[in-house]
């Protein structure tokens, strides 16, 4: 996966990159608008071991082992600093609720396990901006004539977050945290103990940006969030003896460790797939707001 990671990397930074031979000309003022307070609302969604398509997994990026039956919304807000005309420093806190269920996918394997979750994703990032294509500042925007073609800025971004995570699953309408029930036998003999609620992120997305006038603009973003935890969904590996898992944590953690209708599943029976960690996307709606210091200057708009 890291390998995909730095793939991706380097090509949304390279089309940054190549981009400003073909725009050279833009913007000259782009130091006069700096500092911008962006924000946006939107939708989740989950990538892991539970819930998806209706075919077995082979990845949990497959496009068609999403399911947007379990979306659910999102929201962002931060502050971006652009460093020069074609690269930015951006701090975000995003929050969204992620969730999946195998009882919303056909895929038998998955559906015959029956297990579901939730969780709030709680993200802080600092993330790195290329300019894709960069817009040209103008005293003439939307709502005037003879505005300029180029108001929009669209950019490819990567970056780093820490998130906390608390999956949950509903057992008879009452919503139960899975960490400390260790439901893959966590903490029980020499298995490992229970997993971290916090983990690592690598954000990584595109978006556009509509500039309405020379403080507001409009746009749209979506970002893949890769994580270093395969226990968003408190699914990884196999299954564990349920009566070790009873005598230790109780009735409550057996249940919720094995929901599948019939004769208990074996201990070692794959339960998950420890190979991907799990993921999130977010696709927000944004708005922008420039914290520009050249509004009451006569030279604003005079370069075209």
């Amino acid at each position: 996966m890291k390998r995909q990671i730095l793939a991706i990397t380097f090509l949304l930074l390279g089309t940054g990159a190549m981009a400003q031979g073909y725009y050279r000309h833009a913007n000259s003022a782009w130091y006069e608008f700096r500092h911008e307070l962006v924000g946006g609302i939107g939708t989740s969604m989950f990538m892991g071991d539970l819930g998806g398509g209706p075919s077995e997994s082979k990845h949990f990026l497959g496009v068609s082992d999403i399911d947007l039956a379990v979306t659910r919304p999102s929201f962002h807000m931060g502050y971006r600093y652009r460093a020069t005309e074609w690269l930015a420093f951006r701090s975000n806190f995003s929050y969204g609720i992620v969730m999946a269920s195998d009882a919303e996918t056909t895929a038998p394997e998955r559906r015959s396990r029956n297990l579901s979750f939730k969780s709030n994703i709680y993200e802080l990032s600092v993330r790195v901006e290329a300019t894709i294509l960069p817009e040209q500042r103008h005293r003439y925007y939307m709502f005037r004539r003879n505005r300029p073609k180029q108001n929009v800025n669209i950019y490819s971004f990567f970056g780093a977050g820490l998130v906390h995570f608390n999956p949950k699953a509903e057992l008879e309408g009452v919503w139960y945290e899975l960490q400390p029930l260790g439901t893959e036998g966590q903490g029980i003999d020499a298995n490992p103990e229970p997993y971290r609620l916090f983990t690592l992120s690598v954000p990584i997305g595109v978006g556009f940006r509509y500039y309405i006038n020379k403080n507001w603009a409009a746009g749209a973003e979506f970002s893949c969030h890769y994580t270093g935890s395969d226990y968003v969904d408190d699914v990884s590996g196999f299954y564990y003896d349920n009566d070790r898992i009873r005598a230790t944590y109780g009735d409550l953690a057996a249940t919720l460790a094995d929901r599948r209708e019939g004769e208990p599943v074996a201990s070692g029976a794959q339960r998950g797939d420890a190979e991907y960690n799990d993921a999130y996307l977010f696709f927000n709606v944004t708005a922008t707001y420039t914290l520009d210091k050249s509004s009451s200057r006569s030279s604003f708009g005079r370069r075209r």
